[in-house]
């Protein structure tokens, strides 16, 4: 059915599309890396737009009560929540060689 020449050509074209196959399951697995780090930095966004609305709220509300005390504590949280921040930043920005 098929001579030597065939089966040789055959064969090639088998190899070319088994690395062709190889290739794009490489190329996906990285594009799905990619979007799942997109998603954890809409979610990292999505938090920290979170936070610093409800730090707004706070302020708000411990002006509206002109409560030194309430203004007070909304200022140790930020400072609190401020150096989280800062440490999560640092802990995965990579270091400069």
């Amino acid at each position: 059915m098929f001579n030597s020449y065939d089966r040789k050509v055959l064969y090639e074209i088998l190899s070319m599309v088994r690395t062709i196959l190889q290739t794009e399951t490489r190329e996906m697995a990285t594009l799905q890396d990619v979007m799942n780090k997109i998603q954890e930095l809409d979610t990292v966004e999505d938090s920290v737009l979170a936070l610093v609305a409800s730090i707004a709220q706070q302020l708000k509300d411990a002006k509206a009560s002109n409560d030194p005390a309430a203004l007070d504590a909304v200022i140790s949280s930020l400072e609190a929540e401020k150096q989280k921040l800062a440490d999560a930043v640092a802990a995965n920005t990579p270091a400069e060689a």
